[in-house]
């Protein structure tokens, strides 16, 4: 609904802004955690113990959805993150030292800057 209509229903023109922007402001929450949701879900062949460090790395304003209703922008964000650290992905440790979960919890925080 415009502001244009907001008017035309009787409102002023300073009420018919104020609710304007109330539900552009919804909108734009409500599509986040949409988006956030199929971010969520694009990492689920992630273990779930490094799926924090990789949500909180990614660049969320490079994700979108394009006009077709699918998710971009972050197949390329992943694949960097996949050739840096590929053990976060489950994948071989590719002579990678296993160690304990503390040691790796750290290097992962400092890596991500993540606490």
């Amino acid at each position: 609904m415009t502001i244009e209509d907001l008017i035309k229903m009787g409102l002023s023109n300073e009420s018919a802004v104020a609710v304007s922007e109330c539900y552009e402001r919804e909108e734009k929450q409500k599509n986040a955690a949409v988006l956030k949701g199929a971010v969520k879900a694009g990492l689920a062949a992630v273990p779930e113990r490094y799926r924090g460090f990789i949500l909180a790395s990614l660049d969320m304003d490079k994700v979108a959805f394009n006009d077709s209703g699918e998710l971009t922008g972050l197949s390329e964000q992943l694949d960097k993150i996949k050739g840096e650290c590929p053990e976060l992905f489950g994948e071989k440790n590719f002579g990678i030292e296993i160690r304990p979960k503390e040691v790796e919890t750290d290097r992962l925080e400092s890596m991500f800057n993540v606490k």
